[in-house]
């Protein structure tokens, strides 16, 4: 019979099939790398457009301001500085005119205003909601050469100041600022100073209406590159040289400086990776032309790619067809004609190469790419996604039962998160919600945790400020989670608080209170004591999120409000199991009695010179074996009782594979010793020994594809 490893024609076909695998490779890798960068320039032109329409927004309402401060100067100017009641009635009218208005004054020049007072200026101030009148000349001489409000329009004419950061109010304010001037004999004199103070209130609603995805945010910077509008308020006039997506930018050879900006035709369009949260991201700079600002939006670039699933299918895919193709292409170079062992062994050891290469790539691809999450819960990750549900929400109320909901802003701080078992978690730190008169009067105070055991909760704080009221209360909860720990070690869990309102039944709804975390990017782990750590866990992210819930029962209340459709908040914690601890003390110690049960196999051996010098006898494989089972059994039962969960998890079939393997070890040593079969006896014993290891790896690789492909 011809010997088939002689044959040119199969080592033709084994460099065809490698060939043909390398090819589908290339392929199926450009094809990944294609569609990834088909959906990020998607991504980028939607956001371009968003961002442009928001630019534009913003340019706008600065135009109408400027508009209106122009027109009102040019209409004081004709008029005598000493008619101050027009003068008061104008100041105060503008004030009402729009809420994000926070000061409106005028401020004239020395003796400009009487020729027998030097200085003479009023203003209206907004402070705790209340409309003040104030005497500008009375609180301080602005002629002061650093009181820029005054004297920049003076000298320069009408203009948008440098934004500054009010410590009282914790926001951002901008100034736009114009010169009274009057006309004497065909002359113009500039008289005084007219200014009009902003929130920045007033441009946050329109970056909130942008859609960035789960973890996106957008900020606006100065001409002077300080960051001016920011999700996290620490950033607030910071300069764009020292710190944020500006700088992060510019620290690798980036196309554009912290003090570069944009044309107002032109946009910039560029990757980075993003200090706060680890991940890579694109940044997008739009010019506001008519202060020079920058329009910033990051988006986070897993957001827009495919998803995880598919994802991690193609990334095996191309993996698995790269080894085939190099198992298929050194297959030749074992001399596989000469027919000996040593060719097998080749053999044997480069298919367990292939095995052992799959399973780390099955593995690594599922750190990697993470399962989807429960699509039955809609994330609230940013102010956009809050506000689509507010309005989703109210028109399905209205549908359902013609009233509108209440909504109550409710936060989470978590201080310890401790696991007392393998499900029960105790947590503890502090819940506040913020109530306003006149829409909140008629409901009670406070929250239900319907999923907790052993709760603790009281009042910790509580402030009344004009119309709002904010109570802060300190819990310490055990929560009964019932993780799914069917891929452990590789699982990753979720920690979920629900919460309800104490008066769930009146169709009151909880909602995140966003404005009082620094960031909501779920990679910053808002809510979160910082330096928080859970041992054995590593922390994720952290999200609020809604499962809509329909009851079965009105809970014995005739005007129950939430029977169908009633949206639940919950605040979620995901973690992921660290590896080290069970590959320390599982896979390393079952991977060594593995070795070591191969070990035996190679001690098989009939030559009586050998047997005496190897010490191998039927009786002592056999024990070493009964002392392997009861080394792998007590492991197994520590880890079941640690566990306490219920169906087999994917670090068991280690166990399972090792009983057998254990088994497999003791009956080949009693047939090779009592009976005379070929296949046992082939070489001694070689062909048992050559596809040990194949067996195993082929075993564990298909196993590990039916948990996590």
């Amino acid at each position: 019979m011809k010997n088939i490893f002689n044959s040119k024609n199969l080592t033709k076909v084994l460099y065809l099939i490698s060939f043909i695998c390398l090819g589908i490779t290339v392929s199926f890798f450009l094809q990944y790398k294609f569609e990834n960068t088909r959906l990020i320039k998607v991504a980028e032109k939607e956001i371009e457009g968003q961002a442009g329409a928001a630019g534009y927004s913003i340019n706008g309402k600065l135009g109408k301001i400027q508009n209106k401060v122009d027109y009102l100067v040019e209409d004081l100017s004709k008029e005598s500085p000493y008619e101050q009641g027009r003068l008061l009635d104008s100041l105060r009218g503008i004030m009402y005119s729009n809420p994000a208005f926070v000061e409106v004054g005028i401020a004239y020049k020395p003796f400009a205003y009487d020729e027998n007072i030097r200085l003479f200026g009023v203003a209206y101030i907004l402070e705790k909601k209340q409309l003040k009148h104030i005497r500008l000349d009375e609180k301080q001489d602005y002629t002061d050469p650093e009181v820029h409000w005054y004297n920049e329009p003076i000298n320069k004419g009408a203009l948008w100041l440098e934004p500054v950061f009010d410590q009282s109010r914790k926001e951002m304010l901008v100034t736009y600022a114009a010169p009274l001037i009057r006309k004497v004999d065909s002359t113009n004199h500039v008289i005084g100073v007219f200014y009009l103070t902003i929130s920045f209130d007033f441009f946050s609603r329109a970056l909130n209406k942008l859609d960035l995805g789960e973890r996106g945010y957008s900020f606006l910077v100065s001409s002077n590159s300080r960051y001016i509008l920011y999700p996290d308020i620490s950033y607030l006039g910071k300069s764009g040289h020292e710190t944020g997506p500006l700088k992060w930018i510019t620290n690798k050879s980036s196309k554009i400086s912290p003090n570069q900006s944009p044309s107002t035709d032109k946009s910039i369009f560029q990757k980075f990776i993003d200090k706060d949260t680890r991940l890579e991201s694109f940044l997008f700079l739009k010019a506001i032309p008519i202060t020079s600002w920058q329009l910033g939006v990051s988006f986070v670039r897993d957001d827009y790619v495919m998803s995880s699933f598919i994802a991690k299918r193609k990334i095996v895919h191309i993996r698995y067809l790269l080894g085939i193709a190099i198992l298929f292409f050194v297959i030749p170079f074992m001399r596989m004609h000469k027919q000996d062992t040593e060719a097998f062994w080749k053999l044997s050891i480069a298919y367990s190469v292939f095995c052992f290469y799959a399973l780390l790539t099955i593995l690594q691809a599922t750190l990697t790419f993470p399962a989807a999450e429960n699509y039955d819960r809609k994330r609230i990750t940013h102010q956009y996604s809050l506000n689509q549900f507010k309005l989703e929400h109210t028109k399905q109320s209205m549908y359902n039962s013609n009233n509108l909901p209440l909504f109550i802003p409710t936060g989470v701080y978590i201080q310890s998160i401790t696991f007392l078992n393998a499900n029960n978690v105790r947590l503890t730190g502090y819940i506040w919600q913020r109530y306003t008169d006149g829409i909140h009067n008629s409901i009670s105070r406070g929250f239900v945790m319907p999923e907790s055991e052993d709760a603790e909760i009281e009042q910790a704080y509580h402030q009344k400020i004009d119309d709002n009221e904010l109570i802060g209360w300190k819990f310490r909860v055990i929560l009964n989670e019932k993780f799914d720990y069917a891929h452990f070690p590789f699982a990753r869990e979720n920690i979920w608080i629900q919460l309800w309102h104490k008066d769930f039944y009146r169709n009151v709804i909880l909602i995140p209170d966003l404005e009082d975390y620094q960031q909501t990017n779920p990679s910053a782990l808002p809510g979160l004591l910082q330096g928080l750590e859970i041992p054995g866990w590593e922390l994720e992210s952290t999200y609020f999120s809604y499962r809509i819930q329909s009851y079965k029962t009105n809970f014995g209340l005739k005007d129950y409000s939430g029977l169908t459709n009633f949206p639940e908040l919950f605040f979620n914690i995901h973690i992921v199991k660290e590896i080290t601890d069970p590959l320390v003390t599982h896979i390393i110690p079952i991977s060594v009695i593995i070795i070591m049960l191969f070990a035996i196999l190679l001690l098989t051996n009939k030559d009586a010179r050998k047997k005496g010098l190897l010490g191998f006898n039927t009786m002592s494989v056999i024990a070493s074996c009964a002392g392997f089972f009861l080394v792998v059994v007590f492991s197994h039962i520590d880890f079941r009782e640690g566990l306490s969960t219920k169906g087999i998890v994917y670090i068991e079939y280690y166990y399972f594979i090792t009983y057998v393997l254990i088994l497999s070890v003791a009956l080949n040593s009693l047939i090779y010793s009592l009976t005379d079969n070929r296949f046992v006896h082939y070489k001694n014993n070689k062909l048992v020994q050559m596809l040990f290891l194949p067996v195993i790896l082929t075993i564990i690789l298909l196993l590990t594809l039916m948990n996590f492909y």
